[in-house]
Order: structure tokens, then C-alpha cells, then sequence
């Protein structure tokens, strides 16, 4: 009897050993992606407050102040690059309309700390003109229309509903191929993202529409696709598109085959504050850490 009372006590002792031992070796890996995801967690966060509190852009005529939406539109990482870099990308609008893309990031130096970038894209038209500043100096002063804008060829009338034009816009994009060229990489054919980084918001005047769609490395933009509505009171409304860099290397971008649009890395400087693109890397050195909220205001 009491033989056989001890018999399935060993054999529940013994399996629940063998049951904790399984579980151990994957709790470290379980551990890790918590720290990684609280590290990135911080690093958003710092990104945020620095695109609050440093950045400031204006549009003229009006010298109007435009207006940050503090969510992201994207989140990046790109796994092809070293260094480890991430990074994230806001927007600045006026009336609902996309006027600056920004894009905060910053990779490891080899020297224990990060280097910290930013790259801003205009979407300003003809007779628009964006300014800059960065902790109160004046840092991007574009003297160019920083897109521009192209009717769509055989493109569908918009549609009457706001949903009925998204689809719309997806199918305009599949149109389109991007890639890069790089002195190491060679060519580098861009995916694209079937969502849309940025739509107009609905609150906009009746009848305004687009959306910013984006062909990227990972989920690291490097060219941008603007789509958007236009009204024209004598034809009726078409679709009109713009294409935007977002890389330092050469890239290309093609509709119905047929390239439409170029941007050659050796003909520009990407730091000049005059152009519509400007990448600038080094604008500060942070740790390997996450600034936190104080240092921020430091």
C-alpha cells in the first residue's frame, strides 16, 4: 500500500522536472525581446520629444506655422544596413495637407554611441516656400519646390467616395517600380508598401484627397510616391502624382515600364539646406541608451 502510493508521486515529481527544465532555456530569449522592445520603446519616445520640442517649420505666403501630428507615420528599421538603425518618421502639415516629411534615426559609430541623423523631405509646390529651424536656428531653407507634380497618364476619374479613391490610389501605385544604384550594392529593386504612410485627412476642404505611399528597404523608405486628387473646374477632376527622394544613393522610379522620374546621388549634395532634401548625419552624438525625458529638455 504504501508502495503504491509513492509510485505516482516519483513519476509527478519527474515530470514536472522535466516540464521546468524545458521551459528555462526559453525564458532567455523571452527575457531579451522584452529588453529589445523596451529599449525601442524609449527610443520612440525620445524620437517624439525631439520632433516636438526642436522642429519648427513655416510656409509661406501666410507664415504660417505647420502643424506636427505627434503619431508617426512609420517606424522603421533597416536590416540590410549595420550599425543597428532605426528610426522614425513624422509629418508637418498645413490645412490637413503634408507639407515637410521628416524622417529622426540613428545607428551605432563602432565607438559605443549613436549617431544621430535627420532627413527632411518638402512636399511644397510652385510659388511655396518652407524654413526650418532646429532649436530655434534656422537649419532648411529649400529654394525649390521640393515636389513636382505630374498628371497621371490613362489614370481613372476619381471616384465620389473616399474609399472608392483609396483603392483607386493602390491600384495607381502598382503602376509604379523603384530602385536604387550603389557603388556597393549595384541595383537594388524597392518594395513597395501597400499602405499608404500618410492620407489626407478627411477634414480637409471637400473634394481634397491623396496619400503618400512609400518603396523601401525592409521598411526603410527610399523613394516616396504622392498620389492626389485635382480638381480642375474646367476638365473635371484627374489624378496627378509626385515622386520624392529619400535616400542619399541614386535612385529611380518608373510608370508603365517607362522611367518618369531620376535622382543622381553625384549631381547633389544631400546636406545643402537649399534643397528639397536634405540628410544630414551627425547632428548630435547620444548614448547607446535612450535619452530620457530630462535630458531631453537639457
Amino acid at each position: 500500500m504504501i508502495s503504491f502510493l509513492f509510485k505516482p508521486c516519483r513519476a509527478v515529481i519527474i515530470v514536472t522536472c522535466l516540464w521546468s527544465c524545458q521551459l528555462l532555456p526559453a525564458q532567455e530569449p523571452r527575457t531579451e525581446a522584452t529588453a529589445d522592445a523596451q529599449a525601442m520603446k524609449a527610443w520612440y519616445a525620445f524620437y517624439q520629444r525631439d520632433a516636438d520640442k526642436s522642429y519648427r517649420f513655416a510656409l509661406e505666403p501666410g507664415n504660417g506655422d505647420l502643424k506636427l501630428d505627434l503619431k508617426p507615420i512609420l517606424r522603421w528599421t533597416n536590416p540590410l544596413e549595420e550599425g543597428s538603425i532605426h528610426g522614425v518618421v513624422y509629418v508637418w502639415r498645413t490645412a490637413g495637407r503634408p507639407v515637410v516629411v521628416g524622417q529622426l534615426f540613428s545607428y551605432l559609430n563602432g565607438k559605443g554611441d549613436r549617431v544621430y541623423c535627420h532627413a527632411m523631405h518638402s512636399l511644397a509646390r510652385d510659388g511655396e516656400k518652407v524654413t526650418g529651424w532646429r532649436n530655434g536656428k534656422v537649419f532648411w531653407t529649400p529654394d525649390s519646390p521640393g515636389v513636382e507634380m505630374h498628371d497621371l497618364p490613362d489614370g481613372p476619374a476619381p471616384a465620389m467616395t473616399r474609399p472608392a479613391r483609396l483603392v483607386q490610389m493602390r491600384e495607381i501605385t502598382r503602376r509604379f517600380a523603384a530602385y536604387t544604384e550603389e557603388a556597393t550594392r549595384g541595383k537594388r529593386v524597392l518594395r513597395l508598401l501597400p499602405t499608404p504612410l500618410d492620407r489626407f485627412p478627411e477634414s480637409d476642404p471637400p473634394g481634397v484627397d491623396g496619400a503618400v505611399f512609400s518603396f523601401v528597404v525592409g521598411n526603410d523608405p527610399e523613394v516616396m510616391l504622392l498620389v492626389e486628387k485635382d480638381d480642375r473646374p474646367a476638365a473635371g477632376p484627374i489624378w496627378r502624382y509626385g515622386l520624392i527622394r529619400s535616400t542619399r544613393s541614386t535612385a529611380v522610379a518608373q510608370l508603365d515600364e517607362r522611367e518618369v522620374w531620376r535622382y543622381d546621388s553625384a549631381d547633389k549634395n544631400p546636406a545643402d539646406p537649399r534643397g528639397g532634401y536634405l540628410s544630414v548625419h551627425g547632428i548630435a552624438t547620444l548614448p547607446l541608451n535612450a535619452p530620457s525625458a530630462d535630458q531631453n529638455d537639457k
